[in-house]
């Protein structure tokens, strides 16, 4: 495509598009007994997906890394004020605000995939855990519940964002995600796949495979 340059590569779209798949899959499946193997095994999913992402934080590419994610508050600032103003900076890959998001996003669905462990193994008996105090699973049920719904309003701020966004940049944000492509250049050309890929999908698999245990 003219004028546009490969900012994401293949390896972080699958993850993102994987992600939201999961974890619709898990939000409709919630809170339903006769479905309870379903939501089990989209949470898999989700802690496997975010596992991977925590490592190709430190394999990707550019985009990837934590420093395209970790980026400084005063950048922040500024693309707030800039926003405020009705005014989109020029960005390579996730703006300053996204970055945060997604790192708080992030933040968010470890602590719910921790907290459904827990439920797992208390009140189900099943998983990593299976055999801990019944008591200690219906604590973490109720945390896991609020914590759902702080994901929930994550993802639609997280909307709202992508929507003001495209708007402002006069592109859809969204099909950056699907095609890894952004209009405008940077002078390293595009994302080229990492070395490291290989052992960041080990790194996941191997998490993954820890963390699942037979759901019911």
């Amino acid at each position: 495509m003219p004028g546009t340059t490969r900012v994401y590569d293949l390896a972080l779209r699958v993850f993102h598009w994987g992600l939201a798949a999961s974890f619709v899959t898990a939000w409709l499946t919630g809170g339903h007994p006769s479905r309870l193997y379903w939501h089990i095994a989209a949470g898999q999913v989700v802690t496997g997906l975010l596992l991977f992402r925590l490592s190709w934080a430190s394999a990707g590419p550019d985009t990837a890394r934590w420093r395209a994610l970790l980026v400084p508050w005063t950048r922040v600032r500024e693309h707030v004020e800039a926003l405020l103003d009705g005014r989109a900076l020029p960005v390579v890959g996730h703006n300053p605000l996204g970055a945060w998001a997604a790192v708080a996003g992030f933040g968010v669905l470890l602590a719910l995939s921790l907290t459904g462990l827990v439920v797992e193994g208390g009140e189900e008996g099943h998983g990593l855990l299976a055999g801990i105090p019944l008591w200690m699973g219906l604590s973490a049920h109720t945390i896991h519940g609020a914590l759902a719904w702080a994901a929930v309003a994550w993802v639609a701020a997280h909307l709202v964002g992508v929507a003001k966004e495209s708007l402002l940049r006069r592109f859809n944000l969204a099909r950056t995600m699907v095609d890894g492509l952004q209009p405008g250049t940077r002078p390293e050309g595009d994302v080229r796949a990492s070395r490291g890929v290989a052992l960041s999908l080990l790194a996941a698999l191997a998490g993954a495979a820890l963390y699942v245990g037979a759901p019911p």
